[in-house]
C-alpha cells in the first residue's frame, strides 16, 4: 500500500545519501549535501552526529525531535525518521539522521478513503434508484461494482509497474506457505534477488529505461516458475 511504498522509498533515499556522504566527510561538504537534499527531495530534516552524539552539521525545515521510526506514523509527528551510519576509513563512523515528510502520503491515503466513500455512496444511491427500475439494471450495477472492487483489490496487492504481488500479498503468501510446510512436513524455498548496477541504468539511460528493465525481469521470472510459486517485488 501507500505506507509500505513510502517507507521503502524513504529508506532507499536515506541509504543513497549515506553513501554520498561517505565520499566527502568534510563538514562543509556534508552541509551542502544536507541543504541540497532538503531543496530537491521529500526530506524535511537532516543532520550528522558523531559517536558522542554531537551534531556535526544540520539542515531542517521542521522543528521536531529526532526519534527513529520503523513504522509509518509511529510517533504521530508526521515525519518518518531514519538513522544510518556514515562509514569512515580514517576514524570513527558518524551517523546520518534524516526525516521525510509523511503528509503527502497521508493525503494520498485520505484521498483514497474518500474515493471509496464516494463510490459506496454512489452505489447506495444507484441501488435506491434501481429498486424502481427493475432487477436487470441492478444486476448490471452489481457486475460493474465487482469489476471496480476487483481492480481496487488488485491495485492494493500488486506493484503498479511490474504487475507482481507487492509486499502485502507476498507476506500473506509466505505466511500461508510456512503454515502449509509445517502441517505437511515439506520445505519452503525463498530467493531474494537484486539487480546489479541498476542505479547506473537509471542515472545514465533514465528512469524509463530502468522501468522497462524491471518489467522485463518480472515477466521473465514469472515465465520460469510454477503457477503455485510467487514472484513479488518488495
Amino acid at each position: 500500500g501507500y505506507k509500505n511504498q513510502f517507507i521503502d522509498q524513504a529508506r532507499s533515499s536515506a541509504y543513497l545519501l549515506s553513501i554520498l556522504a561517505e565520499k566527502d566527510l568534510r563538514p562543509e561538504a556534508l552541509q551542502t549535501l544536507a541543504d541540497d537534499t532538503l531543496l530537491n527531495d521529500d526530506a524535511v530534516f537532516m543532520d550528522v552526529i558523531d559517536n558522542s552524539n554531537k551534531i556535526v552539521i544540520a539542515s531542517t525545515a521542521v522543528n521536531r525531535e529526532f526519534r527513529e521510526d520503523f513504522f509509518f506514523g509511529q510517533h504521530g509527528d508526521s515525519t518518518y525518521f531514519v538513522l544510518l551510519p556514515i562509514h569512515s576509513s580514517v576514524g570513527d563512523d558518524n551517523m546520518l539522521r534524516i526525516g521525510f515528510d509523511e503528509t503527502p502520503t497521508l493525503e494520498q491515503i485520505n484521498l483514497a478513503y474518500w474515493r471509496v466513500f464516494y463510490l459506496a455512496a454512489g452505489y447506495i444511491s444507484f441501488v435506491m434508484f434501481l429498486v424502481f427500475f427493475g432487477a436487470r439494471a441492478l444486476k448490471m450495477m452489481n457486475k460493474e461494482l465487482a469489476l471496480q472492487t476487483g481492480a481496487l483489490e488488485h491495485q492494493a496487492t500488486h506493484d503498479t509497474l511490474s504487475g507482481l504481488p507487492n509486499r502485502v500479498l507476498f507476506n500473506d503468501r509466505l505466511h500461508q506457505a510456512i503454515l502449509a510446510a509445517r502441517r505437511e512436513g515439506t520445505p519452503v524455498s525463498l530467493f531474494v534477488l537484486d539487480l546489479d548496477r541498476f542505479k547506473e541504468v537509471n542515472d545514465t539511460l533514465g528512469h524509463q529505461a530502468g522501468d522497462a528493465i524491471l518489467y522485463q525481469v518480472a515477466t521473465r521470472l514469472q515465465g520460469t516458475v510454477r503457477e503455485v510459486d510467487t514472484v513479488a517485488r518488495l
